[in-house]
């Protein structure tokens, strides 16, 4: 009998050792590439869509599921949400990807806190509640570093207007005031206050949330030359001018404490050949973004449609120049493009990248040239953009400067033309 007992004590003691011991060896939660404050210390892994892919590893517990947070808004403590998730292999090692932004550093979090498991990534909580969590500190995109003020050079217009190439990328500064809101993320400035001297400004993300501009706000911007961006005015003319991308702003003197009197009247700017024409242009930016419950996609398809009908409208004398219906109209050409067009549907995946356009034609569109149906094409392509920036984020150089991935369809349904992948505002037509 005593025996058994010594082999029942022996067994109870040899399994709580084992248990012991597991509790004592699991495995912390650890990232191998981070420095003391927990940004990563290597170059990124790769580039797509215009952001910068690091890689993170370590180890956790076997098969244990690390949480990826992040507030997708910027780096609000209080807003944070369970973006992704990965899990550890077998012997306890994971890897995952982290994208940066623009102009500022991301914070990321990778936790095994249970209580993450079933949250919905439009689930949002103070980060400062969970447990068991890391912080990753990714980099600004390459690039769109912010820098000190004094680091920026001031050049004049006229240099940088005859210097395009050689001042291209250079970290640069100019004041003056705003000539034209044409949407959340474009901006024309008059340099130095001459409506003659158009910087055509491309806002990054955390200034468009951050900066709120009204016409005839004065300003100051601190940015990045990127070369030359042509636009439609007024009177749907095309107009060039530097483009300048823009990181960081001063407004020399808040739009709400304006006085009423103004140097330059409304009236005298739109006449201006400068001033961009947008039938989505408005007199003052917004740093709200969509609703998330809002079918994005949906609700593109639905303005580009409005715009389209639009444009057909001009094209045909129908409308006025402020888009009211009138009787003594005088047709547009430069609308005529319009004309072959039936209709316009954007697509892309849920992270607003793989961007499409597909491009319904009218019966006869065959019968034009190779040249003009481009040139239809490329006018359609480019009327779709300030409807899909509204709300998707599109990479000036990428998205707009390279064009989007556009197939044409007939009046059938069948496709008739693609966009080439080495220039994508050249077409291969299938005849």
């Amino acid at each position: 009998m005593s025996k058994i007992k010594n082999v029942l004590f022996l067994v109870t003691t040899a399994l709580t050792l084992l248990y012991c011991n597991d509790m004592v060896s699991a495995q912390e939660l650890t990232a191998s590439n981070l420095n003391n404050e927990g940004k990563v210390d290597k170059t990124a892994a790769y580039t797509e869509d215009g952001q910068d892919y690091y890689s993170v590893k370590g180890k956790a517990d076997k098969k244990q599921t690390i949480y990826i947070l992040a507030d997708t808004e910027g780096n609000d403590s209080k807003h944070y949400s369970v973006i992704s998730k990965v899990k550890a292999n077998k012997n306890g090692n994971y890897s995952t990807y982290l994208a940066s932004v623009e102009s500022e550093d991301a914070i990321y979090y990778l936790s095994t806190d249970k209580t993450l498991n079933g949250k919905k990534k439009d689930e949002t909580f103070d980060i400062d509640s969970i447990n068991s969590k890391i912080k990753v500190i990714i980099p600004p995109i390459k690039g769109t570093e912010i820098k000190d003020s004094s680091n920026y050079e001031k050049l004049s217009y006229k240099d940088i207007s005859k210097n395009t190439k050689k001042y291209k990328d250079k970290d640069l500064v100019f004041s003056g005031t705003v000539l034209q809101v044409i949407d959340d993320s474009t901006v024309l400035l008059s340099v130095d206050d001459n409506p003659k001297e158009v910087l055509y400004l491309y806002l990054s993300s955390p200034v468009q949330k951050n900066s709120s501009f009204s016409e005839d706000d004065p300003i100051t911007v601190y940015g990045k030359l990127k070369g030359m961006e042509t636009y439609k005015n007024t009177k749907n003319k095309d107009v060039k001018a530097p483009l300048f991308y823009v990181l960081k702003t001063e407004n020399e003197q808040p739009s709400s404490e304006k006085t009423a009197e103004t140097t330059t009247s409304s009236e005298e700017k739109n006449s201006s050949s400068q001033v961009a024409s947008s039938s989505t242009s408005s007199k003052k930016t917004s740093s709200k973004k969509p609703k998330k419950k809002v079918n994005k996609q949906k609700q593109v398809n639905k303005d580009i449609a409005a715009g389209l009908k639009q444009a057909k409208g001009w094209a045909n004398g129908d409308l006025d120049e402020n888009g009211n219906p009138t009787d003594s109209g005088t047709p547009n050409e430069d609308w005529a493009w319009a004309n072959y067009i039936d209709k316009i549907e954007y697509s892309s995946n849920k992270k607003g990248t793989d961007k499409k356009l597909s491009i319904h034609v009218y019966k006869g569109f065959l019968e034009l040239s190779k040249k003009e149906r481009t040139s239809i094409m490329n006018s359609a392509m480019r009327f779709t953009y300030s409807y899909i920036q509204k709300y998707y984020k599109l990479d000036q150089y990428e998205d707009v400067r390279q064009g989007i991935s556009t197939n044409v369809i007939d009046d059938t349904g069948v496709p008739i033309g693609m966009s080439k992948v080495s220039d994508r505002y050249d077409f291969k037509w299938f005849e």
